[in-house]
C-alpha cells in the first residue's frame, strides 16, 4: 500500500506479515531497512514481531492491548508505576466468570406424583 504524507511524497506501507513472506535477498532487505530507518517506508509489525523487538512475551503484548490508550500512555511516561503483573491479575479477574454457588438450599424442586 502506498500513502502520501503532507508534503505529497509517497510512503510505502509494509505490514509485518507481508515482510515475512517476501523473498528478498540481503541487498534488498538492506535497502528496505534503510527506507524504514529514513522514514521513506512505514512498517506495521505483527504482535509477535513487536514482542520480539521489545523482548517481551506475546501474552504481555495481548494484555497491554487490552489497556486503555490513556493507561498505556501513563505507563509509557512513567506516571503509572503499577506493576504489570498486578495489571495482568486484575485483567484475569475481570475475565473469569463468577463461581457457581456451592449449595442451593433455597431452590425448591417440584415433585410430580
Amino acid at each position: 500500500m502506498v500513502t502520501t504524507n503532507g508534503n505529497g511524497a509517497s510512503i510505502k506501507r509494509y505490514m509485518g506479515i507481508s515482510i515475512i513472506h517476501r523473498k528478498l535477498d540481503k541487498r534488498q532487505r538492506a535497502c528496505l531497512a534503510a527506507d524504514l530507518a529514513d522514514g521513506l517506508a512505514d512498517y506495521q509489525p505483527t504482535a509477535s514481531q513487536a514482542a520480539m523487538l521489545m523482548d517481551v512475551s506475546v501474552a504481555y503484548v495481548a494484555h497491554a492491548r487490552r489497556l486503555s490508550p490513556l493507561r498505556r500512555a501513563a505507563i509509557l511516561s512513567g506516571a503509572d508505576q503499577t506493576r504489570f503483573t498486578t495489571l495482568l491479575f486484575a485483567l484475569r479477574r475481570l475475565a473469569l466468570p463468577a463461581p457457581a454457588p456451592a449449595g442451593r438450599d433455597d431452590v425448591q424442586t417440584e415433585h410430580h406424583s
